[in-house]
């Protein structure tokens, strides 16, 4: 299309005339003037604009707060990918449609191509070059605290003077770069170099691949041209005999304009073959294992392609790339992501859905939420069998011992155990499917070395201990002795379906990070001196026989037991349920806590005002429209916890085990495959929520040693009913509430990880955790990371004992 352009504004009258002539002759149609089709994202968007009515996004990260004017060809491929970016972005622009005859929409301008975009700030500012206008317009959003005249000078370009590009090649060197926090640089540097280099791609390579197969023979010339004036705004800025003119002179010209494109670019002879050589190389980059380039959703190389392809989508090269690539599903769900964030009527309806809430939560709850709670009263509990004992102080070495009888009832079980069939079509959206557990029970039943296993465990320094009537289990491992001049006690905390198993590869890594490689310089490395307890009713420590001993009990217990190890000062570190222990006792004994450090954390956004706007756009979001799920950049919650579809797929465990745990708890003792249909069914989506749509459900991330050896823990102990008591024991006593509520004052570090099932960013935790010094954003890992990445976790705790001060 810019070449047509490029050729209409140079041509004289008697040139265009004599090329209409001979489009009409070559093609032996003649056709009447056709009646355009306003495209309704772009319309609304313009009228929204011309009304003078003025919307700005919820999130102000993703409002820029001025007027935006785009000056555009409709079919201009650097045009669609503009309005792709800004559509799915949600921003509110007008849209001005330049006519390539004068050009007198953009006779202000030196630069004489499009996109161009404008807005007052102080002056008008004018950007020139798609690719640069994404990058100014992203980095705001992304970093709002930098001013325009930061970003103009980011982004400072010139302009070709000399040759046959004056005027109409941008040169600057940042054109693909955002400009970013430098910490926020450093943790995407990887994701953002991708992005970069595919944006590029687009712009260099693919788009060349467009006109060559658009215009390819006169047929297909004619029948673009005829698409493009149904969709454009043509009748708007051209005269009619403009109109017939670009579309006969159009389809010749560019007819003879592709073959000297074909040659410069060194197409192959069959010019499909290099445009759908083009879509593969694409559809590789991005891979099996991820719906988009960017992940989880859409990046700036995805908009990108996506605005590239829907530049010809009417016409037949995008018919023939449908069905000789698999571009379309990608194709499609892209277009599905920018048209649900398209359009100002849902910031429109989500803000008033905001209004109306805050002000009748307001009036209603606020007074209660404006003071910190009081903190329940420390008192000591006793969970043992009968009256009340004094506890046993005695700290005794332990070690795991399974008789050769229980190993054989477990072979008997397996080999008589029965595997359903699965739906044909299903993946692992019912659960496990059967021919994964039947994999899983045959490597269990040959492979499997459990003995091999009870020996690496027991390489680890086991203890029990009698707390509050209960048999404490924990390992309590120390660096070699006088290797590290920095040691600090550390309290490694699971949850469910989890054990101390979770934190084997982590506990050898913190022991002695020099070996390890994590550290190099002996006199400033840090190391760890680390106990992992099991909680209450988990593995090896004793099933409480009273109600009550839930997050809040185990705290307190938890305390006692560094106590008994005279550990007067040490970090906390929890996940899962662990993240609610280690908070409890953050609460409860502040002056015992060096540090605290979390990789799941529990918040509740209502309880704080601030929030508010940001959590009900976030949810009315959700209601009326299809949620985004780029939670870190948008700075709101993970919302993908929230949806319909997660609740109802990820949530049914939590009703049961916290209504009637032991109804499903029998069932989990008596069947192994049972159980570990069950519990690795969670190691599966709770790692990555396409873990489902993978052959082995995703399981092949980890060892089938490391899962079945994790599933072997609750199986000799019996403990899974009185694991799952733990929910109901949570959810029964008033006090846990009561501390969810109230705010955190200890040093705090969060490690948010991108496929964790709730995600809160920074701005919601540090509304609980009052100092959080430390907050860090990974690309990868689930709920398990600290097994999936156990150097990557080390290093991280490593990182935050740093800034620790002792």
């Amino acid at each position: 299309m810019r070449h047509l352009l490029s050729f209409l504004s140079s041509s004289t009258p008697r040139n265009l005339l004599l090329a209409s002539a001979s489009g009409i002759l070559l093609t032996g149609t003649v056709a009447a003037a056709l009646p355009p089709k306003q495209l309704l994202i772009q319309t609304r968007c313009a009228t929204l604009r011309i009304d003078k009515i003025e919307f700005k996004t919820a999130d102000d990260r993703n409002a820029l707060g001025v007027h935006l004017r785009v000056y555009q060809y409709h079919n201009c491929p650097f045009c669609s990918k503009l309005r792709a970016f800004l559509e799915y972005f949600g921003f509110s622009y007008e849209l001005v449609e330049v006519n390539p005859l004068n050009k007198k929409q953009i006779g202000f301008s030196v630069y004489k191509k499009v996109p161009i975009v404008t807005f007052d700030h102080g002056g008008t500012i004018q950007l020139n070059d798609s690719s640069l206008i994404i990058s100014f317009l992203q980095s705001h959003q992304l970093n709002p605290q930098e001013s325009f005249e930061s970003l103009q000078n980011f982004y400072h370009s010139t302009l070709v003077e000399e040759g046959k590009r004056k005027g109409r090649e941008v040169l600057c060197p940042n054109k693909y770069r955002l400009m970013l926090p430098e910490k926020g640089a450093k943790v995407h540097a990887e994701s953002l170099k991708e992005e970069m280099e595919w944006r590029q791609w687009v712009d260099d390579k693919f788009v060349h691949l467009i006109s060559p197969n658009v215009y390819r023979n006169l047929n297909e010339a004619f029948e673009a041209f005829r698409w493009f004036s149904e969709v454009s705004d043509w009748d708007k800025v051209f005269q009619p005999w403009e109109r017939l003119m670009i579309i006969y002179a159009g389809a010749t010209v560019m007819f003879f304009v592709s073959k000297r494109l074909q040659k410069k670019y060194n197409l192959k002879s069959n010019l499909r073959e290099s445009l759908y050589e083009g879509c593969n190389e694409w559809l590789e980059a991005i891979g099996p294992n991820r719906p988009f380039l960017g992940g989880q959703q859409p990046n700036l190389a995805d908009i990108a392609m996506y605005g590239a392809l829907n530049s010809f989508e009417g016409c037949k090269a995008f018919r023939d790339l449908s069905e000789n690539t698999k571009i379309t599903a990608w194709f499609q769900a892209v277009k599905e992501q920018v048209e649900n964030h398209a359009g100002m009527t849902k910031v429109f309806w989500c803000s008033v859905f905001v209004s109306i809430v805050s002000i009748l939560v307001g009036c209603l709850l606020l007074p209660k939420w404006l003071n910190d709670p009081p903190l329940p009263e420390i008192s000591d509990g006793y969970f043992g069998e009968g009256t009340w004992k004094r506890d046993n102080e005695l700290v005794a070495p332990f070690r795991i011992s399974v008789p050769d009888l229980e190993l054989d009832d477990l072979r008997q079980r397996l080999e008589r155990s029965i595997i359903p069939d699965s739906i044909e079509d299903a993946k692992h959206d019912y659960g496990l499917r059967g021919d994964v557990l039947t994999k899983i029970r045959n490597y269990w039943l040959n492979e499997y070395d459990w003995r091999k296993a009870e020996e690496n465990l027991n390489a680890f320094n086991h203890y029990q201990t009698e707390i509050e009537g209960l048999s404490i289990h924990f390992i309590h491992q120390k660096p070699p002795r006088g290797k590290y001049n920095h040691v600090y006690p550390i309290l490694l905390v699971h949850g469910w379906p989890s054990s101390f198993f979770e934190y084997a590869k982590l506990i050898k890594i913190l022991t002695d990070p020099l070996s390890e490689g994590l550290e190099s310089d002996s006199s400033k490395a840090i190391a760890f001196q680390v106990v992992v307890p099991s909680l209450p009713g988990y593995a090896f420590s004793q099933a409480p026989k009273k109600r009550g001993c839930g997050t809040l009990a185990t705290a307190r217990i938890f305390a006692k037991l560094m106590d008994r190890l005279n550990l007067k000062r040490y970090i906390l570190q929890g996940t899962d349920w662990g993240s609610v222990v280690t908070t409890t006792m953050a609460q409860l004994y502040p002056d015992r806590i060096i540090g605290l450090h979390l990789n799941m954390v529990v918040v509740i956004p209502y309880i704080y005002p601030k929030l508010w706007p940001k959590l009900l756009y976030n949810v009315a979001a959700n209601i009326l429209f299809k949620p985004k799920k780029d939670s870190l950049t948008n700075n709101l919650p993970s919302i993908s916890f929230f949806s319909k579809s997660t609740m109802t797929t990820e949530m049914g465990y939590m009703h049961i085990q916290a209504t009637k745990p032991d109804s499903i708890g029998i069932a989990m003792i008596d069947s192994p495959m049972g159980l570990a249909a069950y519990i690795l069914e969670k190691y599966s989506s709770w790692s990555h929520k396409d873990y489902t749509n993978r052959p082995m459900g995703g399981l092949a991330e980890f060892t089938m040693d490391e899962l079945i050896t994790q599933v072997m823990i609750y199986w000799i102990t019996k403990c899974t009913p009185s694991s799952m008591r733990y929910y109901k024991e949570f959810f029964d006593n008033k006090n846990h509430s009561v501390l969810l509520r109230a705010p955190v004052y200890t040093p705090t570090a969060v490690a948010a990880f991108a496929n964790e099932l709730l995600i809160y960013p920074r701005n919601f935790a540090e509304q609980k955790y009052k100092n959080l010094i430390h907050y860090s954003e990974f690309d990868n890992g689930g709920h398990f990371a600290i097994m999936e990445k156990p150097r990557l976790f080390a290093t991280e705790l490593i990182n935050f004992a740093r800034k620790l001060k002792t």
